[in-house]
């Protein structure tokens, strides 16, 4: 069982005549003796050692999310939700906005024109938002599906260095087709194209099943993700970054088992309350996509990844984190150090018509609409 955080001592410093945290004590003129040399120093409550500032672990690796204080878990949950609002709040419009785009481009007509009467229906005007953007999808990633996985070379610097070229090449051709680049390029593209910037996360994450690590490319919507200020044109100068994902129940509880998540139960308690795992289990007939698992373990818990700069110690310098948090629940998975040596968020960022000083594209949608 962990150990509870106890700050070390405030101790009394005789040539300076000054106690940190403390009410120094009186003078010799005053009439009370000072204390005898080696006699025990009164220690105040715990309540009133508390800090809000802690120094994490050295390495990038450990997950703290157990080990921080309540005061600094507290200032650092204030932190990421006013974040959080915060990007909603800005971006709330847009949102909608992108979910009408997609209506159009999937050939879905505006409310207000569903219900028209067939004697209007010649006034009716469709725009060419799918041809459009198809058309700029096919331009795009025609040339990457041309020379297949072999999208790039490597040259030897030296006639000795023919082979070490060569085994480079198979290991990236390798990675190239284990990420299923050209999936997601297409996927990335699209999401470009519609919603005006196309998001990708390329990590390095570990398999925590089989045991195996490597390169991992994933596409996120522009309504998943979140960047804080809007106001840059690269996510080297974001504070705060990071995107939405779902995970089942079961593999958070698996991964709790193995070490990497922590307060998984926590978590689930928040979602699942005695109503909902009755009402959830009465549906286990209905879930085709997870044959085999029990309800409550293929329950879709809602998360966020975010990497965001913070000060954790009081030092006045900001350090960069990554961390899984719940946000309806409030409570951390895990928190790290940044895991990469440059402190750029591992996100790819594709927009056609970027804007400047800004973080978003503009949509071709709204181009030709």
């Amino acid at each position: 069982m962990t150990e509870p955080f106890r700050p070390e001592e405030e101790m009394y410093d005789p040539d300076e005549d000054v106690v940190t945290g403390m009410t120094a004590p009186p003078a010799d003129d005053e009439g009370v003796e000072p204390p005898e040399f080696g006699a025990e120093e009164e220690v105040p409550p715990p309540e009133e050692q508390r800090s809000d500032t802690w120094s994490p672990p050295g390495d990038n690796k450990t997950n703290f999310a157990l080990e921080i204080p309540e005061l600094v878990r507290d200032r650092l949950v204030a932190y990421i939700d006013t974040n959080l609002e915060h990007h909603r709040a800005r971006t709330q419009n847009r949102t909608e906005t992108i979910e009408k785009w997609w209506e159009r481009y999937q050939g879905i007509p505006p409310i207000r024109l569903r219900d028209m009467r067939q004697t209007a229906a010649s006034n009716l005007h469709i725009p060419i938002t799918a041809e459009t953007v198809d058309s700029m999808h096919a331009r795009i990633i025609l040339p990457f599906f041309a020379v297949g996985h072999e999208i790039f070379d490597v040259l030897p610097q030296s006639e000795y260095g023919a082979t070490v070229a060569m085994n480079v090449r198979e290991y990236l051709a390798y990675w190239v087709a284990r990420v299923k680049f050209h999936e997601r390029l297409d996927t990335l593209t699209l999401n470009c194209l519609v919603e005006g910037t196309g998001v990708a996360e390329l990590s390095y994450a570990r398999n925590e099943f089989t045991g195996g690590a490597g390169p991992r490319l994933d596409n996120v919507s522009v309504r998943d993700f979140v960047c804080v200020p809007l106001e840059v044109e690269e996510l080297d100068d974001a504070m705060f970054v990071g995107h939405r994902f779902e995970d089942t129940l079961g593999r958070l509880r698996e991964y709790e088992a193995q070490g990497h998540y922590v307060n998984v139960e926590s978590v689930a308690s928040t979602y699942l309350s005695d109503s909902e795992r009755q009402d959830y289990s009465g549906a286990r007939e209905q879930m085709e996509e997870a044959p085999g698992m029990e309800a409550e373990e293929a329950r879709p818990i809602p998360l966020w990844k975010l990497y965001y700069w913070f000060d954790m110690d009081g030092d006045n310098i900001m350090e960069m984190y990554q961390a899984i948090y719940s946000e309806q629940a409030r409570t951390f998975l895990r928190i790290q150090g940044f895991p990469y040596d440059k402190r750029t968020p591992p996100y790819i960022l594709m927009k056609v018509l970027p804007i400047p000083n800004y973080i978003y594209g503009r949509s071709i949608h709204r181009q030709v609409s």
